[in-house]
């Protein structure tokens, strides 16, 4: 990893977090759905380079934010967040439940 890797990595998952994801106590999201975004997004990213273990890497990230997994199971969901498009798509569906009711 190059010297100024960590803090580089760190500026791109703060951008992440503030244009993919929305923070909120109620919301969860799965690992592998939260990891597959963030691919996508570290792909396009000006900070980006070759990283060695980027899951790990964007795992620790979670977790220095204050984030943590829902124990049990076997695939873990990431408690505090969710994806921009899933809690759009919760509020659409609220919205025509409510519309409906």
């Amino acid at each position: 990893m190059r010297a100024d890797g960590g803090r580089d990595f760190s500026l791109a998952m703060t951008r992440f977090l503030e244009q993919q994801c929305v923070i909120g106590a109620s919301y969860s999201v799965a690992d592998e759905h939260l990891f597959t975004r963030f691919q996508a997004f570290w792909k396009q990213a000006p900070e980006r380079f070759d990283h060695p273990s980027l899951l790990g890497q964007f795992r620790v990230e979670l977790v220095k934010r204050g984030f943590y997994t829902e124990p049990g199971g076997k695939r873990p969901h990431w408690r505090g967040l969710i994806t921009r498009e899933r809690d759009n798509q919760g509020y659409e569906e609220e919205i025509a439940r409510t519309q409906a009711g």
